[in-house]
């Protein structure tokens, strides 16, 4: 494939893959050694359907950004597939989490993030919501088959709707019925 052609990135050409500008990824599969870090506000990584298989680690991490859209994406075998610290005001879209220890991780004052149209499937931990992380939105998710929980949600004022799971904590959909439970419930 003559990748100039496409517009897209190889994230394997680069030891660390240290965003400062939009990036595509090219639609292939990836064996990453080292994390995708989103390091200025603004900017979107679309992974474009790409697979991206860790050893470990993080794999996409937004740290200290506000606004960054991370979208597309398929993640499997990292510590934490997706991870925001200290991050606002960021889309997370549309992405594909599996096979992982955490499918997402809210944490260090992560605030009013949307997140919206994930696959976050068969990991350890589902999603995860630290208590410092305020003002969060999923709508639209499907957060099932996670060993320990599929959401946790410790912050405050963290909502969504039109999810679907089936191991809640401190979670509750806006037209869920049950406690603690999504609006849909997994197969």
């Amino acid at each position: 494939m003559d990748r100039e052609c496409w517009n897209c990135t190889d994230p394997t050409l680069t030891p660390r893959m240290l965003l400062t500008q939009d990036t595509t990824l090219c639609p292939e599969t990836y064996y990453m050694s080292n994390s995708i870090q989103l390091l200025v506000d603004g900017i979107t990584l679309d992974c474009n359907g790409a697979v991206l298989i860790g050893s470990g680690g993080d794999g996409v991490y937004a740290y200290e950004v506000d606004g960054v859209t991370i979208k597309d994406c398929t993640l499997t075998n990292y510590d934490k597939a997706i991870y925001l610290r200290k991050s606002r005001n960021d889309i997370v879209i549309n992405n594909e989490v599996y096979s992982n220890i955490m499918g997402l991780q809210i944490d260090y004052t992560s605030n009013n993030n949307l997140v919206d149209l994930n696959n976050i499937h068969d990991n350890t931990r589902g999603v995860y919501i630290s208590a410092s992380s305020i003002n969060n939105n999923l709508t639209s998710n499907i957060m099932c088959s996670n060993t320990e929980y599929d959401i946790r949600s410790l912050g405050f004022n963290n909502q969504g709707d039109q999810n679907t799971c089936l191991i809640g904590t401190n979670w509750h959909d806006l037209s869920a019925v049950l406690p603690n439970a999504c609006t849909f419930v997994c197969p």
